[in-house]
This record gives C-alpha cells, sequence and structure tokens, in this order.
C-alpha cells in the first residue's frame, strides 16, 4: 500500500475515442425544477449503448448546469464489462460534458475498484481525473486464482 499527502490519479476509461460526433448529452428536465427518478441513455451512430446516466433527482439551476444527487453512470464498451461510476452528488456542465462530484465517488468494474473523495468526469473523452483521498483496487483477471490478492494504492 502507498500513502501520499495529495495523490492525482488520471485514468482513461474505456474507448480512445469519445463519444460519437462529441454531442452534447442532454438533460431533458425543466430549469429550476426537480424531477425524480431520471434515466438517461446515450448510443453512438452505430446504434451502441455507450453510457447510461441515472439520478435519484436532477434539476437545471440555469441552462448550463444541472445539479444531480444519487448518480450512476453506467459505461459500456463492446469487449468489456460495464464500468459503474456511483457518487452521492454532481454537478454537470451541459455545454462541455463534464461532471464535477466533489462528495465522494465510486467507481467499479469487474477488475478495478477505486474510492475517491472527488471526481472531474470528461464524458467525451471519458477521462476521469480523481483527487483527494483515493483507494484504488486492479485485479488481474488472467492470473487471478482463488487464493490471489488484490493489489491496493491508497492515498491520505
Amino acid at each position: 500500500m502507498r500513502t501520499c499527502s495529495h495523490l492525482f490519479i488520471l485514468i482513461f476509461i474505456g474507448a480512445t475515442t469519445g463519444f460519437a460526433g462529441n454531442r452534447k448529452l442532454d438533460i431533458p428536465v425543466p430549469l429550476n425544477e426537480d424531477v425524480l427518478g431520471i434515466r438517461i441513455p446515450y448510443y453512438n451512430e452505430e446504434g451502441f449503448q455507450e453510457m447510461q446516466l441515472d439520478a435519484q433527482i436532477a434539476r437545471k439551476t440555469d441552462e448550463d448546469h444541472a445539479a444531480l444527487k444519487g448518480v450512476k453512470i453506467t459505461l459500456f464498451e463492446k469487449d468489456q464489462s460495464p464500468l459503474l461510476l456511483e457518487m452521492p452528488a454532481g454537478t454537470f456542465d451541459l455545454q462541455t460534458n463534464i461532471l464535477y462530484g466533489n462528495e465522494g465517488v465510486t467507481v467499479k468494474r469487474q477488475d478495478l475498484d477505486i474510492l475517491a473523495h472527488s471526481i472531474i468526469l470528461k464524458t467525451e473523452e471519458r477521462f476521469a481525473q480523481f483527487k483527494g483521498k483515493v483507494k484504488m483496487t486492479i485485479v488481474n483477471l488472467d492470473l487471478q486464482t482463488p487464493h490471489s490478492e488484490n493489489k491496493s494504492v491508497e492515498s491520505k
């Protein structure tokens, strides 16, 4: 286990290209009204679902920003297991397609677990920056046996 005072982990999530045509993700909620239980799927030009955004509560605070609570984002890849990102609250910039979260975040995939204090997720590039206290566990599925151990990196 490695400890640092401040650890910045940058991770490239999924594909090497962003969403098809870098289209903007629309959150179809009225301005300054809470919408409960929203699900927004995102499909590429070939009809493959690349992402799904779920939020328990969504509210557009202005034309360019949406406040989200109970956020779950699932990123899909054709040749990999889905990646699930969960956070209690976040702000989505509708112009840049960037999600900001400062109340804790959990990222899970079959071979990866990340717990972090905050995240900046650039959805078009599928690029995440984790800040603050971060714990990352990576599992090599090819070498994993019933008695093998996971490797963890943690910052404080």
